[in-house]
């Protein structure tokens, strides 16, 4: 797992890293830091996808905000459950990195207030390294 700190700025850096990973268990975790606020995203040949868990009251209560907010353009949303009967929205998004970055951060800014200079950590697991 690799971790980094940054900001709104470097999402699209390490979107560009899931859609360039070889193994299909690629992911990247977006938290906001000193929150428990956090996005989570995978790829495959379709598109990429922001998954929201439903699994604290924290996460539940944000609920229909994830909802209304996936209703966006380039967005498409479906429900999931996990094999201990958790919850997930996921967002279906366009397999373009810019794209996929514009709206992740609007998510974030929407959904958690994050501001431009908000401090993230960027954690990813199987990603190939940032390109110098």
């Amino acid at each position: 797992m690799s971790t980094t700190r940054g900001t709104l700025a470097d999402v699209e850096t390490h979107l560009r890293r899931l859609l360039a990973a070889k193994d299909p268990h690629a992911f990247l975790i977006v938290s906001v830091e000193g929150t428990p606020h956090f996005l989570q995203f995978s790829a495959d040949s379709t598109g990429i996808e922001l998954d929201f868990p439903l699994v604290t009251a924290e996460q539940q209560k944000r609920e229909q905000a994830i909802r209304r907010f996936c209703q966006g353009p380039d967005r498409l949303l479906r429900e999931s459950s996990g094999s201990d009967g958790s919850r997930f929205l996921d967002c279906d998004l366009p397999r373009d990195a810019r794209r996929g970055a514009e709206i992740a951060r609007q998510a974030l800014k929407e959904l958690f207030g994050v501001v431009e200079s908000a401090g993230l950590i960027l954690q990813g697991d199987l990603l190939p390294p940032v390109a110098a």
